[in-house]
């Protein structure tokens, strides 16, 4: 399924593949195999699938959960929770990039887990992995990791711990 412009959907969407262009507002879960958001879009259920891309906003009332998750916010976002194997949310270079000075841009989520997490521009309460990564312009309450932990220098973690 493919959007390009604008919708609404009252409902649950199951889509293999599904391409947001634009805006979507979905009323309920979202689901499939390959979701690709670029543009401005709500959830108020969860959204599932074996990968993810976000590049633009989005609002998600529900739990985010994908094998991978590559995320590139490009004004505020929320997110309830995220979980999935390999978790990246950085940010990457645009023509919207001139903007981003003048607008607030992030991620805010109350919770992360995943295998492999690298974040940047990230305010979150837990992130909890095995190897988690912490970069540039995150606030984390509290990080809890297996294996290795990384902090950059300008990075605010309020609490880590070996679990």
């Amino acid at each position: 399924m493919e959007v390009s412009g604008s919708a609404k959907f009252l409902d649950d969407v199951l889509a293999e593949n599904l391409h947001v262009s634009g805006n979507a507002k979905f009323g309920g879960k979202v689901k499939g195999t390959e979701i690709l958001l670029e543009g401005n879009v709500s959830v108020a259920g969860d959204c599932e699938a074996e990968e993810i891309n976000i590049h633009g906003t989005v609002k998600m009332e529900g739990e985010l959960n994908a094998e991978k998750i590559e995320m590139n916010p490009l004004w505020r976002c929320f997110i309830r929770e995220m979980g999935g194997q390999q978790i990246t949310v950085k940010k990457v270079n645009s023509i919207s990039s001139w903007l981003k000075p003048f607008t607030p841009t992030g991620l805010t989520v109350d919770s992360i887990e995943g295998d492999d997490i690298v974040l940047e521009m990230t305010t979150a309460k837990v992130v909890r992995g095995a190897r988690v990564k912490i970069g540039p312009k995150c606030e984390i309450n509290l990080v809890e990791y297996k294996d290795t932990f990384e902090k950059d220098s300008s990075a605010v973690v309020k609490e880590y711990r070996k679990i």
